[in-house]
Protein backbone atom coordinates (compact mmCIF):
# COMPACT_ATOMS: atom_id res chain seq x y z
CA UNK A 1 0.00 0.00 0.00
CA UNK A 2 1.36 3.40 -0.73
CA UNK A 3 1.92 5.92 2.24
CA UNK A 4 -0.05 8.46 3.29
CA UNK A 5 0.92 11.71 5.09
CA UNK A 6 -0.23 10.38 8.77
CA UNK A 7 -3.07 12.11 10.71
CA UNK A 8 -4.97 13.99 11.89
CA UNK A 9 -5.68 16.38 9.06
CA UNK A 10 -7.22 19.33 9.74
CA UNK A 11 -8.86 22.21 8.01
CA UNK A 12 -7.64 26.18 7.98
CA UNK A 13 -9.97 28.85 6.49
CA UNK A 14 -8.82 31.53 4.39
CA UNK A 15 -10.03 35.02 4.27
CA UNK A 16 -9.28 34.18 0.27
CA UNK A 17 -12.80 31.90 0.08
CA UNK A 18 -10.43 28.71 0.45
CA UNK A 19 -10.04 25.95 2.94
CA UNK A 20 -6.27 24.40 3.14
CA UNK A 21 -5.94 20.39 4.28
CA UNK A 22 -3.35 20.40 7.19
CA UNK A 23 -1.04 18.07 8.76
CA UNK A 24 0.31 19.75 11.55
CA UNK A 25 1.95 22.61 9.70
CA UNK A 26 2.13 21.48 6.41
CA UNK A 27 -0.49 22.28 4.06
CA UNK A 28 -1.64 19.00 1.66
CA UNK A 29 -4.70 20.46 -0.36
CA UNK A 30 -6.82 23.90 -0.79
CA UNK A 31 -10.45 23.49 -1.74
CA UNK A 32 -12.48 26.14 -3.19
CA UNK A 33 -15.52 27.40 -0.44
CA UNK A 34 -17.51 27.63 -3.38
CA UNK A 35 -20.73 25.38 -3.27
CA UNK A 36 -19.73 22.03 -1.95
CA UNK A 37 -16.21 22.84 -0.95
CA UNK A 38 -16.56 22.80 2.33
CA UNK A 39 -17.78 19.77 2.31
CA UNK A 40 -15.60 18.43 0.27
CA UNK A 41 -12.65 19.54 2.36
CA UNK A 42 -14.22 17.82 5.66
CA UNK A 43 -14.59 14.73 3.83
CA UNK A 44 -10.57 14.98 2.74
CA UNK A 45 -9.73 15.75 5.84
CA UNK A 46 -11.62 12.86 7.53
CA UNK A 47 -9.15 10.51 4.87
CA UNK A 48 -7.17 9.18 7.45
CA UNK A 49 -9.65 7.85 9.83
CA UNK A 50 -11.51 6.68 7.27
CA UNK A 51 -8.57 4.47 6.05
CA UNK A 52 -8.31 2.98 9.67
CA UNK A 53 -11.86 2.08 10.07
CA UNK A 54 -11.86 -0.06 6.58
CA UNK A 55 -8.50 -1.53 7.40
CA UNK A 56 -10.86 -2.61 10.61
CA UNK A 57 -13.43 -3.58 8.34
CA UNK A 58 -11.42 -5.71 6.00
CA UNK A 59 -9.61 -7.45 9.03
CA UNK A 60 -12.88 -8.67 10.30
CA UNK A 61 -14.43 -9.93 7.53
CA UNK A 62 -11.01 -11.79 6.83
CA UNK A 63 -11.37 -13.19 10.43
CA UNK A 64 -14.73 -14.77 9.59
Amino acid sequence: MTQHTPGPWTLSKSPMAATFIMSGTTWLAEVSRIKEGDANARLIAKAPEMLVMLASCLAYFDDM
